[in-house]
């Protein structure tokens, strides 16, 4: 009789442990949101609503399925203050993010931010207001602000944001709650730190200020589509703003940007800004778009030819030119309907 009562007193704690260890793996599966999907509910909180009341309501709406277990780690986490609001949750939130979400207060987070070579500023604002980070407006203010880099010139006429260019594309890290100010700070200095001694020095070599040097490597950031090209390219566009006869780029790049930023109407060519290199000789006023390293580096220091053209085939390589009349007659071989580089 003994051993029975012994065998049975065993196989109790035994299935006590099982429930036991049932009911907190139960309880962390609820906690943590483990293996739970549910659709967004968007639920009322009135004045002075307590942990049990509010646990109450997270159950009946199927954002979680253990309320004690709620109230306990409610009490031990010390979290007894419910902001009065709408609030959405769903099945797929932890305890601590129903917490934090209740509490009337946004998570910090930290969020990862690519922006690719050749992004144009206003692009490069949407891609933070996309994820959370700051607003339009906020970003536009930010952008007049003073970062202390003198090499950045005040905005020029008819420049569309003084810092164009100069918002160095990158993959960086940012919190959820960053200024609009920290943002361009941040890319700012990408850009000091990336453009070195070695290409200010190559800049003034070849004649080049470090605005001069941005703007000419945002052109070729945006024409070229392969890297090994750049540096013939950028040979063009020196030896035609040194030209006394071709001083106009002509680039479509100029004048795609023109229209991205201005409403005209009419002929594609035909838009009358100081954007427009088939217009007007020179530079642009500013940066067309964020140039990388490798068309920084193009800018600040061409290839020595005596190419004055260019076009691009449909493969996306460029045909380099000497003259207008090999220019023409390559147009023709590679069947190009149009003489414009």
């Amino acid at each position: 009789m003994k051993k029975r009562k012994i065998v049975f007193y065993l196989l109790g704690i035994v299935a006590l442990a099982v429930a036991l260890s049932l009911f907190a793996i139960s309880a962390a599966a609820d906690a943590l949101a483990l293996k739970k999907r549910g659709d967004e509910t968007a639920i009322t909180l009135g004045e002075d609503v307590g942990v049990i009341e509010f646990s109450r309501v997270l159950k009946d709406n199927g954002i979680i399925n253990m309320p004690l277990v709620f109230d306990i780690y409610a009490a031990l986490r010390n979290k007894t203050e419910f902001h009065a609001g709408e609030y959405t949750f769903s099945a797929d939130m932890s305890y601590d993010e129903i917490f934090i979400a209740a509490s009337g207060k946004k998570e910090r987070r930290q969020i990862k931010i690519t922006i690719p070579d050749g992004m144009r500023t206003d692009e490069i604002i949407d891609v933070f207001v996309s994820n959370g980070i700051g607003t339009r407006e906020g970003f536009v203010a930010a952008l007049c602000d003073d970062y202390g880099y003198d090499y950045i010139p005040q905005k020029p006429d008819g420049r569309t944001y003084r810092y164009d260019g100069y918002l160095y594309p990158d993959t960086y890290f940012f919190y959820s709650d960053s200024s609009e100010h920290a943002v361009v700070s941040k890319l700012l200095h990408g850009f000091d730190t990336k453009f070195s001694d070695k290409l200010r020095a190559l800049a003034q070599k070849n004649g080049m200020s470090i605005d001069e040097c941005v703007t000419l490597a945002s052109v070729i950031q945006r024409e070229a589509f392969y890297t090994a090209e750049m540096g013939a390219l950028s040979s063009v566009l020196h030896n035609r703003l040194h030209s006394r006869t071709l001083r106009r780029l002509e680039c479509d790049s100029t004048v795609g940007y023109a229209w991205f930023v201005g409403e005209y109407e009419g002929d594609f060519l035909s838009v009358d800004s100081p954007y427009n290199s088939y217009k007007y000789e020179g530079l642009p006023p500013g940066a067309i778009c964020s140039p990388g390293y490798y068309a920084l580096e193009a800018a600040a220091d061409p290839k020595k030819t005596d190419y004055y053209y260019f076009f691009s085939k449909s493969d996306k390589t460029f045909v380099f030119s000497k003259t207008y009349s090999e220019h023409a007659a390559n147009l023709k071989k590679y069947g190009v309907g149009s003489e414009r580089s």
